[in-house]
């Protein structure tokens, strides 16, 4: 899970950005290169957020994530263990200057892998807290309660630990899948 988290990071902040310097929909400019090799070379390459931009969940010292995850119940172990991963990515980022400047901040609330708490969870995540983004959500159940919720708001919803084809479903524009689908596991 620790690898997971790690890698859930890196994988949306290194692919946040147009790929040419020039700001996306979001107001990112990208300055990803194909040589970064350790987390802390892709977070000095990601996508930069000028100080001008006032993007939900982005301020001038951080950036705030949301997670509606497993901490209780039958699958607490994968929740507990990919927001591990996700906090020791952040620390090294923030250790290492953060983004651009910016901390990065997460914050967990528990769904105990209950579908009408992940949506409650993610409404305040959305509403209330004003994430920039989602991540880590666990499982099938939750992740296709929140998606549409997510969706609708325009928020990005990243490494969601789930394989279901559904994830994969090109309506989803704001879906950021880390992790195999499960037909590409069976294969």
């Amino acid at each position: 899970m620790f690898a997971l988290g790690s890698a859930a990071l890196s994988l949306f902040l290194a692919g946040c950005g147009s790929g040419n310097g020039e700001p996306t929909d979001g107001g990112v400019a990208s300055s990803t290169t194909a040589t970064a090799n350790t987390l802390a070379d892709i977070m000095t390459a990601a996508p930069t957020l000028p100080r001008a931009v006032t993007a939900i969940g982005v301020f001038d010292d951080r950036v705030v994530f949301g997670q509606s995850a497993a901490l209780s119940g039958p699958a607490q172990e994968l929740g507990i263990g990919l927001r591990l991963g996700i906090e020791v990515a952040f620390n090294e980022v923030n250790q290492a200057g953060g983004v651009h400047g910016r901390r990065l901040e997460l914050l967990t609330l528990d769904d105990a892998y209950e579908p009408e708490a992940a949506i409650a969870n993610t409404r305040q995540l959305i509403e209330q807290e004003r994430v920039f983004a989602l991540i880590g959500e666990v499982g099938t159940p939750t992740s296709r309660s929140v998606a549409p919720v997510a969706a609708e708001a325009n928020i990005p919803f990243v490494a969601p630990f789930t394989g279901a084809a559904f994830m994969r479903d090109d309506r989803w524009t704001n879906i950021v899948n880390l992790r195999a689908s499960y037909a590409q596991e069976t294969s």
